[in-house]
């Protein structure tokens, strides 16, 4: 959980525990969680609950047109989590 102790810091790092099959690649052998996870956890998990809305939208979108999303990927996790139908509808709306 992040808590904004110095808020003139703009730039921030969260930890969190990782779950079995998730998403991951190795950029220069350090394990890192993939996009396609990235946004699978921020529409899916709670502590990113403050971010539904517009403001999702606008991440997913800026997502999908900047980088290139494997979605088999990002719906095999979205599966594992149990979010796939409920994703696959929300990028069909954006």
């Amino acid at each position: 959980m992040y808590y904004n102790y110095f808020p003139d810091i703009q730039n921030v790092i969260i930890v969190r525990h990782l779950v079995t099959e998730a998403p991951v690649q190795k950029i220069k052998t350090i394990p890192t969680v993939t996009i396609e996870k990235m946004l699978v956890d921020l529409y899916s998990d709670i502590d990113f609950e403050y971010l539904q809305g517009n403001e999702l939208s606008f991440i997913f979108k800026n997502a999908f047109s900047k980088y290139t999303i494997n979605e088999n990927k990002l719906l095999r996790y979205a599966n594992r989590k149990g979010k796939k139908e409920k994703i696959i509808d929300f990028i069909k709306n954006l």
